[in-house]
């Protein structure tokens, strides 16, 4: 029986009542926080942080490069994932980088983002893909300028470490989630501050800062290798058997 909440994020326990748990998994520090902001029963030293974690083994595809500027967006679009106010700061970094696109996987755009889209004038401009396929989102994260994801609120963010793995600079919401998972392989921005998404944008065209954003990118991802996760996993459960 699964007792869940309605959160951005989901917790999910083994019993009905997480009282009876040995232990609780949670995929990050932030998202124990909030586990135990809303459950005061649950003590912090029930509760082990894992890391989600990938495969981090260089095994892409060979990549054509392409010379199109664009920033990625990928997955759900609604509520807390903030896509319209990323497309009002958009426009803002269009007007000032004419060249610039944004490119989005995922479902395809709905009636309502259609329609703002074309309101906002930018219709050629932002790019619906759909769902594609591995090796076609290995390609597009290759080649973008950035991956950007403008969330209020995570439990933790798979996006990012695929960013890391495939070399894409990560411009992403300065929420504390982010700021655990990224550390300082990213650009952050205030999700509710067009005007600061717009500053924060133009640190991603120095060539120097996108170095170093990558160098410290292929350090970070180690820590969220799938080995590391399994093994973790694996330890625990034999720590209460």
């Amino acid at each position: 029986m699964i007792f869940k909440k309605n959160y951005p994020f989901s917790f999910d326990f083994i019993e009905a009542n997480p009282q009876k748990a040995k232990k609780i998994i949670a995929v990050s520090k932030y998202t124990k926080n909030e586990i135990l902001k809303h459950y005061d029963f649950i003590q912090p030293q029930n509760i082990e942080v894992i890391y989600h974690g990938i495969d981090i083994t260089n095994n892409r595809p060979t990549i054509k490069k392409t010379k199109e500027l664009y920033l990625l967006y990928v997955g759900l679009r609604g509520g807390y994932k903030n896509f319209y106010f990323f497309l009002r700061a958009f426009k803002r970094i269009h007007q000032e980088y004419k060249n610039i696109h944004l490119v989005c996987v995922g479902p395809t755009f709905n009636h309502d983002e259609k329609t703002y889209i074309n309101f906002l004038g930018l219709k050629d401009n932002v790019i619906c893909k759909g769902r594609v396929s591995d090796d076609e989102l290995i390609a597009l994260y290759s080649n973008a300028l950035a991956y950007v994801s403008p969330s209020l609120s995570e439990g933790f963010g798979i996006p990012l470490l695929e960013a890391m793995k495939y070399e894409t600079p990560l411009f992403i919401s300065n929420i504390p989630v982010y700021k655990e998972i990224a550390d300082n392989t990213a650009i952050y921005f205030n999700p509710c501050n067009e005007e600061n998404c717009f500053v924060q944008f133009n640190q991603l065209l120095d060539k120097q800062i996108r170095t170093n954003l990558l160098d410290n990118a292929s350090k970070r991802i180690l820590s969220f290798s799938k080995e590391n996760m399994l093994e973790n996993t694996y330890n625990l459960y034999k720590s209460i058997i």
